[in-house]
């Protein structure tokens, strides 16, 4: 698995939405450059402090506020509650799907799962 980008920087805070819905992310805070990838979700290899883990990493943001894209990862199978500090190197492995703007939160919700289910199915072929 060659990854198509790596981003690396601290685990900050982010505004909960992902844990509001039942999926909590770690949001990676990172240098002003540009990523080469599009926005939208993808497979992804998360390496915190050392521990490795596989992840659903969605790369976005408001870009009438920023120009820096934001980048938040569903860790599968992650217990740790707070991570807050933590280094974490992001590498984007399988383009997934584009964002979309999903008003109604059941059908967002619906649309995580399929994510997430099509990210596990990424790394069963692996």
């Amino acid at each position: 698995m060659v990854p198509l980008e790596s981003v690396s920087g601290p685990i900050v805070r982010g505004s909960e939405e992902g844990r509001a819905l039942g999926y909590p992310t770690i949001n990676v805070s990172y240098s002003e450059r540009p990523f080469v990838s599009l926005p939208g979700v993808y497979a992804a290899r998360v390496w915190i402090d050392g521990e490795k883990f596989q992840g659903a990493a969605v790369v976005g943001g408001d870009f009438l506020v920023s120009r820096t894209p934001k980048l938040e990862v569903f860790l599968l199978g992650d217990t740790v509650a707070d991570r807050y500090g933590q280094n974490a190197e992001v590498e984007l492995l399988e383009f997934i799907s584009a964002l979309e703007k999903i008003p109604v939160i059941d059908e967002l919700i619906k649309k995580i799962e399929q994510d997430i289910l099509r990210v596990k199915e990424y790394f069963l072929r692996d």
